[in-house]
């Protein structure tokens, strides 16, 4: 068991990486449209075929990242449900009181989904420590609230950025509504929440390799 906590551990930072790397792509193409953009040198056919280009690489990473986020989901609800039934069998770790199955649907249940996986994965990084009691890896205490507050975020700031921009990839960029300046900010957002989960899962990797060779 410790050993697949482990394994899954690195699947979910690999898919972080991935899915950090995809957004930054996107988020870079989506800045040059913007930069390059003027009625004059979008109207020259090479300026066409570039825009184009530029739509048609947006539209890839896009699916990609779907994509990817599918197998997030995936494993890191199997990480949270693997790490907290092994650990909720120990008898010193007596704090654990959820039931593992909580790793699973707290994720899916509309007001629940506000906290309590954030919960869960708080009780699941300081129960590894208290096993593995390597004082060097103890975390911020600001580094959880900061990853669940920009994930939570980064959700809201999605579901805006879906309903008022979708047609921006074959119209003109500029009268995206809530303007370019919107965007940046709701990227930065996302990208922010993508760095502060690489650093998080760095550390729950980094617990979950000493948890191994116990």
């Amino acid at each position: 068991m410790r050993d697949r906590i482990k394994d899954q551990t690195g699947y979910v930072l690999d898919l972080l990486y991935i899915l950090l790397l995809f957004t930054l792509l996107v988020f870079f193409l989506k800045m040059v449209w913007y930069m390059t953009y003027t009625p004059v040198y979008y109207d020259t056919a090479a300026s066409v075929g570039l825009a184009g280009f530029n739509i048609i690489a947006r539209l890839i990473f896009s699916v990609l990242i779907l994509v990817t986020r599918i197998f997030l989901v995936f494993y890191f609800v199997r990480w949270s449900y693997l790490a907290y039934s092994y650990l909720s069998k120990r008898d010193e770790l007596y704090y654990l009181t959820h039931a593992p199955s909580t790793a699973v649907w707290s994720w899916f249940v509309p007001v629940l989904n506000l906290f309590m996986p954030f919960l869960i994965v708080r009780e699941i990084y300081e129960a590894m420590h208290d096993i593995v009691k390597d004082g060097e890896m103890r975390i911020s205490s600001w580094l959880l609230p900061l990853w669940w507050g920009l994930f939570l975020a980064s959700v809201f700031s999605g579901f805006f950025l879906a309903s008022s921009s979708v047609a921006s990839l074959i119209t003109d960029p500029v009268n995206m509504t809530g303007g370019w300046l919107s965007y940046i900010v709701i990227m930065s957002i996302k990208i922010g929440s993508l760095i502060t989960s690489v650093v998080l899962f760095r550390r729950l990797k980094k617990l979950a390799q000493l948890l191994s060779v116990m």
